[in-house]
């Protein structure tokens, strides 16, 4: 009879096969047993593929001289991960910053060389090179005096995604501008406030955004003019017609004297 030793593995499990650059990726490590384990679980025996005794302490490499790993979005680089005892896996984050295409691996520390075979994944790295598009920038309401002016703006970003989105104003004729951030109201939408201006004050704008690698797009520069809203008007209205009236009863009064 002949044995047959079939060495359990770690399985190595990217979340997708291509990223923009400087974009981080999700890594899951596994640990596997290609031919299974027997388990005793109450009165039945099953078979598992996971592995979740002991601790295991991977080691994590990448083909890519700018690439990195790390258990946090943004955090240190590291270049091995434990998995802990009762666990089966664990997941880090990949970051890159070079274009090309690159090889993820991973291998086992601390045990006899081939007792446990590791995994490898390739990764393509490209270049986001294409700025935001910008669409659909329209005042909410029309602009008046004393009233904050607000704006909405539909923006996307296939490539590495918008990162920020600026409104620039200006009351000087463009002289000097102005800026505020507008904020994400829904999917791809963004709403900002001019603030309150004086009636008849003409108002330049423009947006401007930009995404994660770095590109920016802007749209055109646009004006309006600051309006008066139609309560002046009845209050203006209303005191013509009482001025109109005292100016009658007055008139009035004098001549009923004179009689």
């Amino acid at each position: 009879m002949t044995l047959v030793f079939r060495p359990p593995r770690v399985d190595l499990v990217v979340e997708k096969t291509s990223l923009m650059a400087g974009e981080w990726v999700k890594v899951t490590v596994k640990r596997v047993s290609q031919d299974g384990i027997i388990v005793h679980t109450a009165d039945r025996i099953i078979k598992k593929d996971w592995i979740s005794r002991g601790n295991l302490i991977v080691k994590l490499s990448s083909s890519s001289s700018e690439g990195f790993f790390s258990l946090t979005k943004g955090g240190d680089p590291i270049d091995e991960v434990v998995i802990s005892d009762g666990s089966a896996q664990v997941t880090v984050y990949y970051y890159d910053s070079a274009a090309g295409e690159h090889v993820l691996s991973v291998g086992v520390k601390s045990y006899p060389p081939g007792y446990y075979v590791g995994d490898s994944e390739p990764l393509l790295v490209v270049v986001d090179t294409t700025p935001p598009t910008i669409s659909s920038v329209r005042m909410l309401g029309p602009p008046l005096m004393s009233e904050p002016i607000r704006f909405s703006v539909s923006v996307s970003d296939e490539g590495s995604g918008v990162m920020r989105v600026t409104l620039y104003y200006s009351t000087s004729g463009g002289e000097t501008w102005n800026e505020v951030e507008m904020l994400p109201k829904g999917e791809g939408v963004y709403e900002a406030d001019v603030p309150p201006q004086r009636v008849f004050t003409e108002v330049l704008y423009r947006v401007k955004a930009w995404d994660f690698a770095g590109n920016a797009a802007e749209t055109p520069t646009k004006r309006f003019t600051v309006g008066v809203p139609s309560w002046v008007y009845m209050v203006i209205f209303i005191s013509i017609a009482i001025a109109g009236s005292v100016g009658a009863l007055i008139l009035k009064r004098r001549h009923y004297k004179k009689s």
